[in-house]
């Protein structure tokens, strides 16, 4: 498991670069992710020899998707205040199951 965290100050780009690199180290060409900020991610990631393939998936839908994953103990996060922000910030199983996503600002291309 590989957990990284850039700091400020930091650009998409470097953020990028560095995550090609490490992907490379380990073999991985080709990435899955949400559709956040259009046609820049997949564009940022191929200019470092990595194949981005954006998901037919909101990232609401993939949240809900994996949110059983980690009600059934089958993924956890590490322990660590940041990635427990993530998550609450993502969307949290409400009493009656129902989940709650929040609405990305991002506009899809």
């Amino acid at each position: 498991m590989l957990c990284k965290r850039w700091r400020r100050p930091l650009t998409p780009e470097t953020v990028v670069s560095s995550m090609a690199e490490t992907l490379k180290s380990y073999g991985v060409r080709e990435v899955h992710g949400d559709q956040y900020a259009g046609e820049w991610v997949p564009a940022a990631f191929l200019r470092h020899g990595i194949t981005y393939k954006p998901s037919e998936l909101t990232r609401s839908e993939i949240y809900l998707e994996v949110l059983p994953l980690f009600s059934q103990g089958r993924i956890e996060l590490l322990d660590l205040p940041v990635l427990a922000h993530a998550a609450a910030a993502a969307g949290a199983a409400h009493a009656g199951g129902r989940s709650r996503q929040r609405r990305s600002s991002a506009r899809r291309a």
